[in-house]
């Protein structure tokens, strides 16, 4: 058996743990059993990964990444107009974050508006109203109820990447990928207290090369490492999303072999693919890219403007499977007598497919989200 990287001590069946290398919050796969202790394991989960994850998360619930415990986390947004709050929930759906009451006077009369999320909560909160106001019926008012798309004007999402505790949680993705690839530790021992939260190391920064990257085809994780034996240096490229890439120098003065180790998961696809990506940096551009204190605010909204692309055709293309799989359902239980297809069907099925995806079309150009990405903190 080996020993845990960090604090030393022999893995053992009773305390050896399931090390992610890439956040299982944001559907990483790549895991080993041969670098963590289960304290160690828990201490980092709970002081420095927790917080890339929240940062992730907006990437996660859009694309409803698939993990193996939970779902991705749904995030609060603003409606700028009616300063309503909403939350998005996985899959990039709107939805109110609570429901609406609104009761007012009118003479004699007292007007009750509610406004829930489905008809379950509509039924609890009006057998609620009932204990004060008696008159009310239920049923009645759920018969006369009106089923409506969130109407949600302009929302912004805001995202903050980078932070002590994230750069900490991503040396520590590029160790974890070194070490299981049959790296050398003494390479990487100086980065421990780094990880750990001991010292502070230069060692992580944002790296996006000067040439642009074209649209966005498919989605996926990204870690390289590289060990160069003539230049000296020993460091990892990993790239979240598409859109949040670092570098890592993991050793100024390595003395190991030349080699270079990549992994890309498609995070749609759930599966692991050929990475093309090329690697070769110097000492000095990798210098001067952990030493550059400017954030990358253009780049990564470019990278998100394309991830938003991608996500928009995507949901598109769900929606419209979905528009015409329930048409072609509520035809064929409308017309469940007929043996063979009628023009009344052809019909039927075409103004329902045709008025559905014009309410998609409009929906999509009501909605506007924009992306801000602001300065992480010390």
């Amino acid at each position: 058996m080996k020993n845990c990287y960090v604090c030393g001590c022999e893995l053992t069946k009773a305390n050896q743990s399931l090390e992610h290398i890439i956040l299982n919050s944001i559907g990483g796969k790549l895991k080993s059993k041969k670098l963590l202790c289960k304290t160690c394991n828990s201490k980092f989960g709970g002081n420095i990964d927790d917080k890339l994850a929240k940062q992730l998360n907006v990437f996660a619930n859009l694309l409803n990444i698939k993990r193996e415990n939970g779902n991705p986390q749904s995030i609060k947004v603003l409606d700028e107009e009616t300063n309503e709050e909403y939350i998005i929930e996985p899959g990039g759906k709107p939805a109110r974050s609570k429901p609406l009451v609104k009761i007012t006077n009118d003479g004699n009369e007292v007007k009750i508006n509610v406004t829930a999320r489905n008809i379950i909560e509509s039924k609890r909160i009006l057998k609620q109203l009932n204990k004060k106001y008696n008159q009310i019926n239920v049923d009645d008012w759920l018969k006369n109820a009106e089923v409506k798309s969130n109407p949600i004007s302009n929302i912004t999402l805001h995202a903050c990447f980078g932070g002590k505790e994230s750069f900490r949680s991503i040396c520590k993705t590029a160790v974890d990928y070194y070490l299981c690839t049959g790296g050398i530790q003494k390479f990487i021992n100086h980065l421990i207290p780094y990880i750990d939260g001991e010292i502070d190391l230069n060692v992580v920064n944002f790296y996006y090369s000067k040439n642009n990257t074209p649209k966005f085809k498919k989605i996926t994780h990204s870690i390289i490492v590289k060990g160069d034996k003539k230049n000296k240096i020993l460091y990892s490229y990993i790239e979240f999303f598409n859109v949040c890439k670092f570098i890592v120098l993991l050793n100024g003065n390595y003395t190991g072999k030349s080699f270079i180790q990549k992994y890309c998961y498609d995070v749609i696809k759930t599966k692991e693919i050929k990475d093309n990506k090329e690697l070769d940096l110097g000492l000095d551009e990798i210098t001067s890219s952990l030493n550059n204190n400017d954030l990358p605010y253009h780049r990564i909204e470019e990278e998100f403007g394309k991830f938003l692309e991608f996500w928009t055709e995507k949901t598109t293309k769900e929606k419209t499977d979905e528009i015409v799989i329930n048409a072609v359902e509520e035809m064929q239980t409308k017309f469940a007598n007929e043996k063979f297809i009628t023009e009344e069907m052809i019909s039927f099925l075409s103004d329902k497919v045709a008025r559905e995806f014009v309410k998609l079309v409009c929906k999509r150009n009501e909605h506007q989200s924009s992306f801000t990405d602001k300065k992480p903190s010390p």
